[in-house]
């Protein structure tokens, strides 16, 4: 009776020291009247809101000036708790249900940048995603996704794999889609309706997948019942 009385105790407890997780609090960012706080966060890519031309409505407007010869360029559209009214940063865990990403719309108004990213960082280690594959033509609105919060080839990579990752998410202090220039010519970018994504069905625990907040400590309660199970029996 003693045995179970303690893992009981223990199972309570874990439980309730594991974060709740709590309905999903969508955002959309559109631009329909300001650039909403958002800037160029780094390289030569210069950001305004352009009105009356987003999917629908307004957007951000990213621009690389002409060259008279070909020098790389990064620039992006940044977003920290300035920005959004700070919807994009914070503790993604306690803050978002099933939070799987982000989706935004991405129009290449000359040229096809030579890379595109999703990056978002803690303040102190950064994360990214490569989007670049999913840009269609020049001229056309894309919807782009990020990959599920795996770690390496095809999803997110950045120091401390999985466990660095979903230690960013609890802490996050800024968010952006970066870019390279493609040639010397001018070139301009437009963003549009940049949103949590959220998966209703999330993937199970595994394959390197990070699991939902509290998978964790539910975790913990099974080992420590097990190895009071085992303890019991040693000493009986």
């Amino acid at each position: 009776m003693k045995m179970k009385s303690c893992l009981v105790t223990i199972l309570v407890a874990l439980a309730a020291s594991a974060p709740p997780i709590l309905a999903a609090v969508i955002y959309t960012e559109t631009w329909d009247a300001t650039d909403a706080g958002w800037a160029s966060g780094s390289g030569d890519l210069s950001v305004s809101y352009a009105g009356g031309f987003g999917d629908p409505g307004g957007s951000l407007l990213g621009s690389f000036s002409a060259q008279e010869f070909p020098d790389p360029q990064t620039g992006s559209f940044y977003a920290d708790s300035g920005a959004s009214g700070v919807s994009f940063t914070g503790d993604y865990w306690s803050d978002l249900g099933n939070f799987y990403g982000w989706t935004f719309q991405f129009l290449a108004a000359d040229v096809l940048p030579s890379s595109l990213y999703m990056r978002f960082s803690d303040g102190a280690n950064t994360y990214q995603a490569n989007l670049l594959s999913q840009l269609g033509g020049v001229g056309s609105w894309s919807t782009l996704t990020t990959p599920a919060l795996t770690y390496g080839l095809g999803g997110w990579v950045g120091p401390g794999g999985l466990s660095g990752l979903s230690n960013a998410l609890a802490n996050v202090q800024w968010v952006e889609v970066r870019l390279d220039r493609n040639q010397e010519a001018g070139q301009s970018y437009y963003l549009d309706n940049f949103e949590h994504n959220q998966d209703e069905d999330p993937p199970e625990p595994g394959g390197g997948v990070i699991p939902e907040p509290g998978t964790g400590i539910l975790l913990l309660a099974v080992l420590a019942g097990r190895q009071l199970v085992r303890r019991r029996r040693v000493t009986s």
